[in-house]
């Protein structure tokens, strides 16, 4: 399983992604897929499972903030 660091380059894409999808009204898991498919453009190596899990860290950090 690939090990990503928090500070991936693809990082703000992913969350503006999904956060712009959102504000559109998109479902949850709408702007989840849609995030999920720009990590692994950018990250085509990695599983869509580690993908997921890596994401949604990613949100949850951003939440806390």
């Amino acid at each position: 399983m690939q090990n990503l660091s928090d500070d991936c380059l693809c990082r703000a894409a992913v969350e503006r992604t999904y956060r712009e999808l959102r504000d559109r009204n998109e479902t949850d898991m709408t702007a989840f897929d849609a995030a999920t498919r720009v990590y692994r453009w950018h990250h085509p190596g990695v599983s869509r499972i580690q993908a997921r899990f890596s994401i949604a860290e990613w949100l949850d950090q951003g939440e806390e903030s």
